[in-house]
Formats: C-alpha cells, sequence, structure tokens
C-alpha cells in the first residue's frame, strides 16, 4: 500500500508510543489518538496492530539506514579505511540515531516468544542491516587478509555492540554510553585489521 500523510502519521504515533512503552501497551486507541486520526483511518490503512507494527518497524530501519548510508565514508576508495570511517560515521550520528532508544530492540525483547511472526519479520530487519555492514566490512577484512573471522562475524559482533549499548545507556540513563561502545568496537575492528 502506498504511503498517504494519514498513514504517515500512524507509523510516526506507532514508532513514538512503541519505543517509549511498547508493543503490548501500545493499543489502537492510544495510537489513533496520538495520530489525531480516526479509527476507521487506522483500518483504512492497516488491517491489524501487528500490520502497523511490522510497517513501522521497517520504516525506521530504513530511514537509520539510509541515514548511515549518506556518509562521507562511501567517497574513500581504501577499504580499510573506508570501513574505519564508517565507525567513525556510525559513532557521530549515535546521538541522532539512538538517544532515545532502537524501536527494533526495544519491540524485539518484548515479541520474541510471544509473537512469532513479528519476531521473523525483526529478525529479518536486522539480517537486512547485518547485509549492509557485512558489504563495508568484508572488503576491508579481504584486503588486510583477515581470515580468523567472516564480515559476517565482525557484522554481527558489530550490530551486538550498537543495540547493547543502546539497552545500557538507557538503563544506565548515560547518553555517551552508545559513542563510547562504537570507539571501542573501532579500537577492536583497528587491531583486528592490522593483526593480519
Amino acid at each position: 500500500m502506498a504511503k498517504t500523510p494519514t498513514k504517515d502519521k500512524i507509523i510516526a504515533a506507532a514508532q513514538e508510543l512503541m519505543r517509549s512503552q511498547g508493543y503490548s501497551a501500545t493499543t489502537v486507541d492510544s495510537i489513533v489518538k496520538f495520530a489525531g486520526v480516526s479509527k476507521g483511518s487506522f483500518y483504512h490503512a492497516f488491517v491489524s496492530k501487528q500490520a502497523l507494527a511490522e510497517a513501522a518497524l521497517e520504516d525506521w530501519a530504513v530511514r537509520g539506514w539510509w541515514e548511515i548510508a549518506s556518509g562521507p565514508y562511501r567517497q574513500v576508495y581504501d577499504p580499510v579505511e573506508r570501513a574505519l570511517q564508517f565507525i567513525d560515521y556510525i559513532e557521530e550520528k549515535s546521538d541522532t540515531l539512538w538517544a532515545r532508544g532502537s524501536l527494533l530492540g526495544t519491540v524485539a525483547v518484548e515479541v520474541a516468544e510471544s509473537y512469532p511472526a513479528m519476531q521473523a519479520h525483526i529478525a529479518a530487519l536486522y539480517g537486512q542491516l547485518e547485509d549492509e555492514f557485512v558489504a563495508i566490512l568484508e572488503p576491508a577484512l579481504a584486503s588486510a587478509e583477515v581470515s580468523q573471522f567472516s564480515a559476517r562475524d565482525v557484522a554481527a559482533q558489530l550490530l551486538a555492540s550498537i543495540e547493547g549499548a543502546i539497552i545500557c545507556a538507557r538503563t544506565q540513563g548515560d547518553a555517551q554510553y552508545v559513542r563510547r561502545c562504537i570507539a571501542q568496537f573501532r579500537h577492536y575492528l583497528t587491531l583486528l585489521l592490522k593483526s593480519a
């Protein structure tokens, strides 16, 4: 279904409410109230709350990735330097991207055992993000002749570092936690590339 201003409002409302209070606590009534639309408009745009949640998660992931993908590291020819500048750019954008948490992470933790279809959808979105990381890291690892870890392994570590740091940042009330963890990952990646 094509996006419309009403659909965009509903998605934005769902993202805000689900990120702040979780999937189960976010009702259709609270979404339509927050979005300023009618319940009929909601059901015209989405067949269910789950369908909306899946659209909201996908929208959040795609917009986040496009913000990361627009970085200046894309113009760097050397694959090792490009990968390191990519990590630097993620660190720089972390305040914008994850200052208020991760919608994927928030919903993933809640639905992991209760909503298998949504869990599978979130896993697919995480898989796509990991694929994007692999595309940047793989040439760097190949250029440095790193053989003990695959690009998939390193990409999974980066994703786990970011999502874990987001949770810790929120629980500890430390806005700089994510930046520090990404900087630590960059140090790890630098050592890995040099050790080979």
